[in-house]
């Protein structure tokens, strides 16, 4: 047997020893033989000194540094380790004291005169077990229930959590996460005492208060507040401006959503119906409605050129037919709009372009009765409108 080793070593193992040693030797094979004594002795094992485990429910809690060892031995030499690593940490002497961030494994190794070693590890545990309460519960004027836990986020610690509610007079009325309370509130006012605990036994307490809200009530207005033209821009804006969310509908299709109580478009057609809801703490309250109204025309189909007056109704194209509001078939007068105009015979030959109206003539010439092609283009704010028709020229008598 080369070099035996007996791992465990024990006292009983001390003593004196005769070790043997055969081998051959020479082409002849010889055997020969040696022998030696040896003496054993077994020395004690060092016992690392160590604190008790440590935990603390939350880094708060861990205001002074805490001692992780033990008293030093004479003949002892020490050596700490960490992890994660503790930059902190003094690894040469007994009783090291430590305030880690974090959850830390400190090992110890402990050397005798005898250079025999032994280890022995602490843990500082911080818990990670942490209850935040994001908003207490609302309760709407038109709701009968409410969810009391429905804003508390619990995490970490060790699982199963724990969860106890009383009253302010200290009456427990559930052991639910999220238990669900009715009208009439007087139990659970002004607040209740929510309490939720871990395995560990780590607590987080917080007040809860019920908020009973009331139906958020809103108007809506718009500018211009009657009528608008084709691109033209309104604004819808909503009072009060301190909800938390507006929501704007059209013809109950939702166009924005956010704090923002002004909302402004172009895009609106005739008719179209305009409303807000408003949410404060979840709550929702619903606006007067707005029925938006588009000045809309079309030129004439047909008109009789007056020679002897400059009147309106005597000159193509300085009024329309159409609605106006929500007024239908109305003569819409074309003052300022600046509307041009192009007229052309059936063969296509200009007869007219101007912004005055055409007064049914020809380079100072009544033209023949008869039917008549136009184009006329206006710009109604950032929008090009285009018309195209016929017109028919009426003369009496013929």
């Amino acid at each position: 047997m080369q070099n035996p080793v007996r791992e465990n070593s024990t006292k009983d193992m001390a003593g004196l020893y005769e070790v043997e040693i055969a081998g051959e030797f020479g082409e002849s094979n010889v055997v020969c033989y040696l022998s030696a004594e040896t003496y054993v002795e077994v020395f004690e094992s060092p016992e690392p000194l160590v604190a008790d485990d440590y935990l603390f429910c939350n880094p708060e809690e861990l205001v002074e540094p805490v001692p992780i060892g033990g008293e030093p031995i004479e003949g002892y030499t020490y050596y700490w380790e960490s992890e994660p690593k503790d930059e902190d940490l003094i690894i040469d002497i007994a009783n090291p004291y430590v305030k880690p961030d974090t959850t830390t494994i400190y090992t110890l190794t402990v050397t005798n005169i005898w250079g025999c070693s032994s280890s022995e590890s602490v843990k500082v545990e911080i818990s990670d077990f942490l209850m935040s309460k994001l908003n207490d519960p609302h309760l709407c004027e038109y709701e009968d229930y409410v969810h009391l836990g429905e804003h508390i986020e619990i995490t970490g610690g060790k699982p199963p959590y724990t969860y106890t509610w009383t009253d302010i007079q200290g009456n427990v009325f559930s052991n639910e996460a999220n238990p669900l309370v009715s009208r009439p509130l007087d139990p659970y006012l002004p607040y209740v005492i929510f309490t939720a605990g871990d395995q560990q036994e780590c607590f987080f307490t917080e007040n809860v208060f019920i908020k009973d809200i009331e139906t958020p009530v809103v108007h809506l207005e718009a500018e211009p507040s009657d009528v608008v033209v084709p691109g033209q821009i309104i604004t819808f804006t909503a009072t009060p401006d301190n909800y938390h969310r507006y929501d704007f509908y059209i013809d109950e299709e939702l166009r924005q959503s956010g704090p923002d109580n002004i909302y402004q478009t172009d895009q609106i057609e005739s008719e179209h119906e305009v409303k807000v809801i408003a949410s404060y703490y979840g709550c929702e309250g619903e606006s007067n409605i707005i029925v938006v109204h588009l000045q809309i025309f079309d030129l004439p189909n047909a008109f009789i050129p007056d020679e002897a007056a400059f009147d309106l109704n005597r000159r193509f194209g300085n009024y329309g037919i159409g609605t106006y509001g929500d007024q239908k078939d109305t003569k819409v007068i074309l003052d300022g709009v600046n509307l041009h105009l192009t007229v052309f015979n059936r063969w296509g030959q200009k007869l007219y372009e101007g912004y005055d109206g055409w007064d049914g003539t020809y380079r100072g010439r009544r033209v023949a009765p008869g039917t008549y092609f136009y184009i006329a283009t206006y710009h109604s704010f950032d929008r090009k409108v285009e018309i195209k028709g016929s017109v028919t020229v009426i003369i009496p008598g013929n």
